[in-house]
């Protein structure tokens, strides 16, 4: 699981004196995450306003979608729910004025890799929120220091360590990279 109780066990955290700044991490992750595939990934209820729409398939930003609800309006009797796609096709509809649609979406259990891959954003994250930082010289890192956990030193000659991986991203790096890859919504 993504959350806070997890993520004070993997840090060996006991206490609530950095609760504050493991959530904020945690959303911080999360966010990241979601920015970069261009979608929302935990389940919630929401509603998404379209107002002159042209088309046939409206997007929406939290899926797989689990259900349509029934308030929503604006939007043609006749339509159909792309769950994994997180779309609505609508059946004849070329111009909607303004359709509320509301709906519930999102993971209600993270598949394995996406949570993989969050953990290794907040791993990321982590030493610059929580004030341990790093010491970085000529394009590698010294010493990693975590409070209440310690400080991890690295050999001069140990090779580049630096968080790269072409996305554009400092935070999201390696295999994180290529599992979001996977979850990115693809525009064209």
């Amino acid at each position: 699981m993504f959350d806070l109780a997890t993520a004070k066990t993997r840090l060996g955290l006991t206490t609530i004196a950095q609760d504050a700044m493991v959530t904020l991490t945690l959303n911080t992750a999360i966010a990241v995450a979601e920015r970069y595939c261009d979608r929302k990934f935990m389940y919630a209820a929401e509603t998404v306003k379209f107002y002159d729409f042209h088309g046939h398939m409206m997007f929406l930003p939290r899926y797989p979608i689990v259900a349509v609800l029934p308030s929503s309006t604006g939007i043609p009797s006749t339509y159909h729910v792309h769950n994994r796609l997180g779309a609505i096709e609508l059946h004849g509809a070329t111009y909607i004025e303004t359709a509320s649609i509301d709906y519930a979406g999102g993971y209600q259990v993270l598949p394995a890799d996406l949570e993989l891959a969050l953990w290794g954003v907040f791993d990321t994250l982590w030493p610059s929120v929580s004030g341990g930082g790093s010491t970085v010289a000529a394009g590698t890192i010294e010493s990693i220091t975590v409070s209440d956990v310690g400080t991890v030193r690295f050999a001069a000659n140990s090779g580049n360590a630096n968080a790269s991986g072409g996305s554009g991203d400092a935070a999201i790096y390696g295999p994180y990279f290529s599992i979001l890859q996977t979850y990115r919504r693809e525009t064209c």
